[in-house]
């Protein structure tokens, strides 16, 4: 998401980093991407938004939290919900642009 981030804001679109982890785990982590995060990170220790998405994957007996990215356009409307262990998961560039081009579209034809 770092390399397509400037592309997804082109539609009003904010991409949020939530992690389930603390602030200390989540520092650490944002450290090793090599570069600054541009985008919002969520720290959600407490788990709300684990409970809200159902962003949790058990794992033999206990239930492993995945960290999760979310694109938000500017209507408050979540557009896209990307679960980040596996980054094969994540469809390319193009399908998400199509995505946040159309709703776009749609909110101008619409008055918006």
């Amino acid at each position: 998401m770092l390399t397509d981030y400037d592309r997804i804001t082109r539609y009003n679109t904010e991409v949020i980093y939530v992690s389930p982890e603390g602030v200390a785990q989540t520092r650490d982590f944002l450290n090793t991407a090599g570069k600054p995060i541009p985008f919002p990170v969520a720290v959600d220790s407490l788990r709300a938004v684990v409970k809200t998405y159902k962003l949790e994957k058990p794992t033999d007996k206990r239930v492993e939290v995945i960290p999760s990215i979310f694109l938000i356009d500017q209507t408050g409307t979540l557009r896209f919900k990307y679960i980040a262990q596996d980054a094969a998961d994540r469809p390319p560039i193009g399908h998400l642009e199509e995505i946040l081009r159309v709703v776009t579209g749609e909110r101008s034809r619409s008055g918006q």
